[in-house]
């Protein structure tokens, strides 16, 4: 419909995937076979450090001089995404003490202890405090530590004070933070809001580091080179790509990753996800062209 593909994934990532075997069959078919690799794993992003995503295939002994991470783009290739931040995903479990909502103890507050009310205490805390102030990395401008709730479960019983609840939180970080030191913040909030009839608990589920790759290195500069030489592209801005990815995995080995370079679209996950026909054609080109360069070092 007036140049787009609509559905589910197009854009994230099924056209990235399409884009990626396009470009390996012209490099096979102009005698370049050794100019690129296709890798492609069934988990990604925080999933990727998983024996099953791109920690496991780099454990086994993948080589590579740069990666591209082919995924949904501008194709205005006015800046390169070479970082992201911190993520970690944690749970709070809050433990009260139940008691029926009409008993005088619940009336007194001598009695019953309420998980879910705690729970949102704790958030109402993360959420106003600036833990490390307000400072932020040159690379993320008006950035600070953010803490989110994804989802809150609790409650058992109608007529009964909630004894338990937990909520997953959602945690993003600047490079200069460590998950340690995010682990030990909220071990002090946990305790601060604790007394004996209210305990929490705290599980991380996951965690991806950030990274930053060098802007240095020669694959950066080739791809710059061939923005400004074929895409008229006057000065190239260095920015963050907004979720976490691969890049961290790749970086432990020295590997650099470029993310954003794919066709346009929009919404993605989303009912009116779709993707841009004639990007996709564009990106191709940008693709091999890049993947070619690289090779002959120009």
């Amino acid at each position: 419909v007036e140049g787009k593909l609509y559905g589910r994934w197009t854009v994230d990532c099924k056209a990235g995937i399409a884009l990626t075997l396009y470009a390996i069959k012209i490099l096979h078919e102009l005698w370049y076979p050794e100019a690129a690799k296709w890798l492609i794993c069934v988990d990604e992003e925080n999933g990727a450090n998983s024996s099953f995503g791109v920690r496991s295939v780099l454990e086994d002994g993948f080589q590579a001089q740069w990666v591209l991470y082919v995924f949904w783009g501008t194709n205005t290739w006015t800046y390169l995404n070479i970082w992201h931040r911190w993520l970690m995903r944690v749970v709070i479990t809050c433990t009260g003490e139940e008691i029926h909502t009409w008993s005088i103890g619940r009336s007194t507050k001598n009695r019953g202890e309420d998980a879910i009310s705690a729970l949102v205490e704790v958030l109402s805390h993360l959420q106003a405090s600036r833990p490390f102030g307000e400072e932020t990395h040159p690379y993320f401008p008006s950035y600070v530590t953010s803490f989110t709730p994804i989802h809150i479960t609790g409650g058992q019983y109608a007529s009964i004070v909630p004894w338990s609840a937990e909520v997953a939180l959602d945690v993003r970080t600047l490079p200069w933070c460590s998950h340690d030191t995010i682990k030990k913040f909220l071990a002090w909030v946990l305790d601060s809001y604790a007394w004996p009839k209210k305990k929490f608990s705290l599980k991380c589920l996951s965690e991806v580091e950030a990274t930053v790759i060098d802007i240095e290195a020669p694959f950066v500069q080739s791809t710059v080179a061939y923005l400004k030489e074929s895409r008229g592209v006057e000065e190239i801005t260095y920015k963050w790509v907004w979720p976490a990815n691969e890049t961290y995995l790749f970086a432990r080995k020295g590997i650099p990753m470029l993310t954003g370079i794919g066709p346009k679209g929009w919404n993605a996950h989303g009912s009116d996800e779709f993707v841009s026909v004639e990007s996709f054609w564009t990106a191709l080109t940008d693709l091999i062209e890049i993947a070619l360069r690289v090779r002959n070092k120009k």
